[in-house]
């Protein structure tokens, strides 16, 4: 099901034996938008820390009673490695994230060629290996979408599938250009991604964007939506392809 990121922050997590904190933030790869970790602010039962958990040990969603089960003891959150998330995250934290509790490394090959001095300490080794790839949800609302012809709004929220664990589009406010309408833009559309320049560029025209299926934010996005949508386009159905995107 496709959800607001919006929506899923505050979600209360509930490990095997018991509720352990809230939705923050959620990490996502830049190169496929695949939502790699959720932030998890532990509040009274760990003050002062937060904890990540990837969507590998993410189990049922409850939207009635906003709660998202994890397969995972307290204990064993309490013990896993701590994160610091006002800081980079490097690949050796990741490394040691992913062995403690056993996940897949979801980076196996991408630093393949990278060979590392033996004598390197911990701290050169966290600057080599850091993964630039991965960027918060949160920090990309408010960056502007610019079509082929101008600016037609800013990003203010996201549409997640939890399921498989994918952002699949950017909802963009478009305020100062249609009052009172939001637009859908899937992320394997966009050309170009700037986080330096805090912007995006979709290769439509604005006309083309104002006369696409409206878009209903009160209501749940269905496939026949995003079937319409795709369509007007003439873009590939991302649930058709191997590939998520």
């Amino acid at each position: 099901m496709l959800r607001t990121i919006n929506e899923l922050q505050g979600f209360a997590i509930q490990a095997t034996d018991g509720e352990i904190g809230s939705i923050k933030d959620f990490y996502f790869d830049e190169e496929s938008w695949a939502i790699r970790y959720i932030v998890v602010d532990t509040g009274r039962w760990l003050p002062g820390r937060k904890v990540l958990l990837s969507p590998h040990a993410m189990g049922y969603v409850d939207r009635d009673d906003e709660t998202l089960s994890a397969d995972l003891t307290k204990a064993e959150i309490e013990e896993s490695p701590p994160v610091y998330v006002e800081k980079p995250l490097s690949q050796q934290l990741e490394g040691e994230l992913h062995q403690y509790y056993g996940w897949p490394y979801y980076w196996a090959g991408r630093n393949a060629a990278t060979v590392l001095p033996p004598n390197m300490t911990r701290k050169e080794k966290n600057i080599q290996l850091a993964d630039p790839q991965l960027r918060s949800s949160q920090a990309i609302i408010g960056y502007h979408i610019h079509a082929t012809d101008g600016d037609i709004g800013h990003v203010e929220d996201f549409l997640l599938d939890d399921q498989e664990w994918f952002i699949r589009y950017m909802i963009v406010d478009t305020r100062n250009w249609l009052p009172g309408r939001k637009v859908l833009v899937a992320l394997n559309w966009i050309e170009k991604f700037s986080f330096e320049e805090q912007m995006a560029q979709i290769n439509l025209t604005k006309q083309k964007i104002e006369a696409s299926p409206e878009y209903d934010p009160d209501l749940r996005v269905e496939r026949a939506y995003e079937a319409s949508l795709h369509d007007y386009y003439v873009r590939s159905a991302y649930w058709l392809a191997k590939e998520p995107f």
